[in-house]
């Protein structure tokens, strides 16, 4: 795809998401979107062909940024100087990187519960193998099961989400801290400390 069809693709994807984060799924129009990206419907509608294929680019945009966060992960992992703070580390990243990403995973949450499940192909061929990576290096860091391991790389990856959803006021509230980057570093020091207990909770104990 040629540099200029890249930004033009990319254009509609952020309005489609600052669009919808302010005025829900239900309610947004292609026109509406086309409008605030300052294309022509026809431009629009060659990208994406109706609503629920910019939906869909939307999520698949995500997946692709979250394989550029898995190597970041990745590379957290074999680079740190313990164990304990490889966690901590990679905890951290997926945190900022969620913070980030707050209108995309808000997104991607709602059309998941509307549907009830994941888009299956995406989830088969795209989220699953990520997962299946992040496991496979737990469990040899750590001795755990493949299984608990899998088990424990969701459940992160949805408490983390979940708790970079909170607005920054919200955060602060619940935090306590002097201001927002106080905030987001207490959240995700309090997270990677959690990772790290249930990974190696005689190493932290002791």
């Amino acid at each position: 795809m040629k540099k200029d069809s890249v930004a033009t693709r990319n254009r509609i994807l952020e309005t489609t998401l600052e669009v919808i984060d302010q005025g829900g799924v239900e309610t947004v129009s292609m026109r509406q979107i086309a409008r605030t990206a300052g294309i022509s419907i026809g431009t629009l509608t060659y990208y994406f062909g109706n609503k629920d294929a910019l939906i869909e680019g939307c999520i698949d945009s995500y997946y692709d940024e979250l394989e550029g966060l898995r190597d970041s992960i990745v590379a957290s992992l074999m680079s740190s100087s313990s164990p304990q703070e490889m966690v901590r580390a990679s905890t951290r990243i997926l945190f900022r990187w969620s913070l980030e990403h707050r209108k995309v995973i808000r997104l991607r949450n709602l059309m998941t519960l509307q549907r009830g499940g994941h888009y299956p192909d995406t989830f088969n061929q795209r989220y699953l193998p990520m997962i299946e990576k992040g496991s496979a290096i737990l469990s040899q860091l750590t001795g755990h099961s493949l299984q608990s391991m899998r088990i424990f790389v969701q459940t992160l990856n949805n408490t983390v989400g979940r708790m970079a959803l909170h607005s920054d006021d919200e955060l602060l509230a619940i935090s306590q801290a002097p201001d927002v980057e106080q905030a987001f570093k207490s959240v995700e020091d309090v997270l990677g400390d959690w990772a790290a207990a249930y990974l190696f909770p005689a190493a932290v104990a002791g």
